[in-house]
């Protein structure tokens, strides 16, 4: 797992800033604390919609079919931005071309098979809670690594708009790592009929980003 999470991995996160990019340039993020709240709202929406799919797909015992099918248009309909919808099915790709590299064993080339044959998009919740079963991760670690992952790439591009600096960003994953380890603990209980957008504002500011004129990120 700390191979998974590694930020050297190839797999896709630093191109989108999930809608970071546009409160940065609408002054959002005015100082440190700011940013904080930003990233504290960021993650628990997070927890609360695609963290309740991950354990849906994760425990799907009835193979590639119609029931996942269902479960991915019912997430596709959740995200409502398109750009965060481009993003996720980007990621999902990726996912799938280095995991089989890593845990050979896992389902991920069958899972491939099965998203190239149906019209569903390999949105990367979706892909992820499918081949972390397929791996036999525990679902409460794979939950707090996807947490991670969500939280380090939103503080990695504050770093690169220059929102803040590399110190101040390891301090901040620090901080927020206990939020996201409760997260991911509630989240292991649920499913997707829990799940919810629970900061409606973050969605307004996701969708401003294709209006912005000069962009360093692709979300």
């Amino acid at each position: 797992m700390l191979h998974l999470t590694d930020a050297a991995l190839p797999s896709g996160g630093f191109a989108f800033s999930q809608g970071l990019e546009a409160a940065f340039q609408l002054g959002l993020l005015r100082d440190p604390g700011s940013f904080r709240a930003y990233l504290a709202v960021h993650l628990e929406q997070v927890a609360l919609l695609e963290g309740q799919f991950v354990p849906s797909f994760y425990r799907l015992t009835v193979g590639l079919g119609k029931t996942a099918g269902e479960l991915v248009e019912e997430l596709a309909a959740f995200t409502t931005v398109p750009s965060q919808l481009r993003a996720s099915v980007a990621l999902g790709r990726s996912w799938l071309r280095l995991f089989p590299r890593l845990y050979p064993k896992a389902r991920s080339e069958a899972i491939a098979a099965w998203l190239a044959r149906e019209p569903w998009p390999p949105l990367f919740p979706a892909v992820y809670g499918l081949t972390l079963a397929g791996a036999r991760i525990p679902l409460e670690i794979a939950l707090l690594a996807f947490l991670y992952m969500a939280l380090r790439d939103q503080i990695q591009a504050g770093v690169r708009l220059g929102a803040l600096g590399p110190l101040e960003a390891h301090a901040l994953q620090h901080e927020l790592h206990p939020l996201a380890a409760r997260l991911a603990a509630r989240a292991a209980r649920g499913s997707h009929r829990r799940a919810r957008r629970s900061a409606p504002v973050l969605d307004i500011i996701q969708g401003y980003h294709q209006e912005l004129y000069s962009k360093l990120f692709q979300s």
